[in-house]
């Protein structure tokens, strides 16, 4: 009877054992669920960058598309001052070339401004990529931690 006692004391020592690692996995399970979810959180902010990238990208082509037109058509605008000998139309032409300048410079800008928005996001995307790198490592070693308490509570059992 007595060594019963004792055989069921200590199954009763290692059921809490078991109990402490079982609890102490689903502990890290919880905290595996928090970076699975901030990974996630930070995939889709990527995919935001990158389509927030494309349409700058687009939009600047498109500029500069504008851009070369407008220079274009001051180039001609210039050259075709040179002929004109009537005063008013001179007056006029250098309106237009003024105008053209403004437009060029406008433009200018314009693009100025998307390349700064594409450095920006550019910084934002490689800090994005960081932070779900440090994630990864994060989630790769609280992983092996549940594998090992798993072993631990497998190994009491056994």
């Amino acid at each position: 009877m007595l060594e019963v006692l004792k055989y069921l004391n200590e199954l009763q020592g290692i059921d809490l054992q078991i109990d402490k690692i079982a609890y102490a996995k689903e502990e890290e399970e919880k905290k595996l669920s928090v970076i699975e979810n901030r990974i996630a959180i930070g995939k889709k902010e990527l995919e935001d960058i990158d389509k927030e990238l494309s349409e700058l990208e687009k939009n600047k082509r498109s500029s500069d598309g504008n851009l070369a037109l407008e220079e274009e058509r001051l180039k001609k605008s210039k050259t075709k001052i040179n002929s004109i000998k009537n005063s008013e139309e001179h007056r006029a032409m250098l309106q237009e070339i003024d105008e053209r300048k403004r437009i060029v410079s406008a433009i200018e800008d314009e693009n100025i401004g998307f390349i700064d928005k594409v450095e920006k996001k550019n910084k934002e995307k490689e800090k994005k990529n960081k932070e779900i790198e440090v994630a990864l490592k994060e989630y790769e070693k609280l992983f092996a931690k549940i594998q090992e308490l798993g072993k631990d509570c497998n190994s009491k059992i056994d």
